[in-house]
């Protein structure tokens, strides 16, 4: 029986060009698509329903997806995580066959982080991220002009990993333009570097002009959450199956190793919506 199975997926943004297929590219869509046809779980008329786009480079911890298929979450999940290197299945849901995780999400919580070996850095840069607090004009900092942004929350924190210290710079806002967020980081940048006046920024979000500035790699860049209500479900089968397949690349990479972390920390109970 074809059913629709909404699942929370983290993977290695390094591993695809991005999530949306694409002919002749690996991307995560097109990989979930694949295991699941040679699981022969696939549903007749294959559909998949995603909260948004993530660029090439830009991994997530939290990514939902919609797919129509002919078994349960557990072995759509399972057959995932097997099939694939780079996506972790971590809960999963079945709702109504209409159901469409770009606008039953009611938020995304994006986190960017890097190393420093300035602590006076560390501070500048928290100030001018704090910059972009409350309901602006981001046009001068989205890839796509003519629109606005809706109001934005962010939060911030210093702190060490693993002996490093690193600045991690998360934004919430019900959505995001394209590259909003890296433009943001780039931005902030600037202006701890003394590259950038904070003023040039504060009349950039009143709908002035910024000029050139930085715009940061995806690399760094994490869909960290989405918040999306289902009656989710642990999936520890899958998870485990995919946090092994992962480990090797992921400890290598100081986002990564948080991100595992954070993975391990979910065991069996599921984060909120």
């Amino acid at each position: 029986m074809t059913r629709r199975v909404l699942l929370r997926l983290a993977f290695d943004g390094g591993t695809f060009q991005g999530t949306q297929r694409q002919h002749g590219a690996p991307t995560v869509h097109g990989a979930i698509l694949e295991a699941l046809n040679e699981a022969g779980i696939l549903a007749k008329t294959p559909r998949l329903r995603a909260h948004g786009r993530l660029d090439a480079g830009t991994s997530a911890l939290d990514h939902p997806v919609a797919l129509d298929v002919d078994a349960d979450v557990h072995t759509v999940a399972r057959s995932i995580a097997g099939a694939t290197t780079g996506i972790v299945p971590w809960a999963g849901a079945e709702v109504p066959s209409d159901h469409d995780p770009r606008f039953a999400a009611r938020s995304r919580t994006y986190r960017y982080v890097f190393p420093f070996t300035d602590a006076g850095l560390a501070s500048r840069i928290q100030d001018a991220w704090a910059l972009f607090d409350g309901r602006h004009d981001v046009r001068e900092f989205a890839r796509i002009d003519r629109e606005r942004a809706q109001r934005s929350v962010v939060q911030m924190a210093v702190r060490s990993w693993q002996g490093a210290s690193c600045v991690f710079l998360e934004v919430t806002a019900p959505r995001f333009l394209r590259h909003q967020v890296r433009r943001m980081v780039g931005a902030a940048r600037c202006i701890a570097r003394g590259e950038v006046e904070p003023d040039r920024v504060r009349k950039a979000l009143e709908g002035g002009n910024l000029g050139t500035y930085e715009v940061a790699s995806p690399t760094g860049l994490l869909l960290a959450r989405v918040g999306l209500s289902a009656p989710w479900v642990a999936l520890p089968e899958a998870r485990r199956i995919g946090v092994h397949r992962l480990r090797p690349r992921w400890e290598r990479v100081l986002q990564h190793t948080q991100v595992l972390e954070e993975l391990r920390g979910v065991g069996g109970v599921t984060r909120p919506g």
